[in-house]
């Protein structure tokens, strides 16, 4: 398939039906593959204002480091206090985004929808997670890991810094002082004075 001379010789030891697939078909499927997926993904980053600063070049270059995951209803994608290696972008389906309070309850942040990202804040802080995702429903995700991150998404990176003031005024609405000054990691990101 790839122009090069064969690396094994295969022997049928029973007689059998074999189908071929001739080089110039397996590429065209396997091109128009990448392409179906480099368009589908270059449409859901073109529809996140965060990535609205990012060139075409940038923007399809991203494209393609991203992968895919599904999540079944009820899945922990991540989890708070774990390290941060991934972003996510939602395809389809629903995450809900949560904490816990200083009483141990599941506090919801946030519900998010197609063409919504989450996880990035760990991936910028290069902390541990500030809160849990959990799929609600059959979810796919668009999945960036933390290494892609750092090389492609330079220009964003200080749109992302500036949002996280949006991100210190929600915890402490959703929350309240209380809650944060009892929870160390979200106290040390909010920057609480105590």
């Amino acid at each position: 398939m790839y122009n090069t001379p064969r690396a094994a010789t295969i022997i049928a030891k029973t007689d059998g039906v074999l189908w071929a697939l001739d080089r110039t078909t397996f590429q065209h499927i396997v091109l128009r593959q990448a392409f179906l997926k480099r368009q589908l993904y270059e449409n859901l980053l073109s529809s996140v204002p965060l990535l609205g600063s990012l060139s075409a070049y940038e923007r399809t270059n991203l494209a393609d480091a991203l992968g895919s995951h599904t999540y079944e209803d009820g899945t922990c994608i991540i989890q708070e206090g774990e390290p941060g290696e991934e972003m996510y972008f939602i395809e389809e389906g629903c995450v809900v985004i949560s904490t816990k309070n200083s009483k141990g309850e599941e506090i919801v942040l946030k519900q998010l929808h197609k063409n919504d990202y989450f996880g990035e804040l760990a991936l910028i802080l290069h902390e541990p997670r500030k809160a849990s995702a959990r799929a609600v429903g059959r979810t796919k995700l668009a999945v960036l890991d933390v290494s892609s991150f750092e090389r492609l998404m330079g220009p964003c990176i200080e749109i992302m810094q500036r949002e996280m003031g949006r991100y210190r005024t929600q915890l402490l609405e959703t929350l309240g002082p209380d809650d944060i000054r009892n929870n160390p990691s979200l106290a040390k990101f909010v920057e609480f004075e105590q």
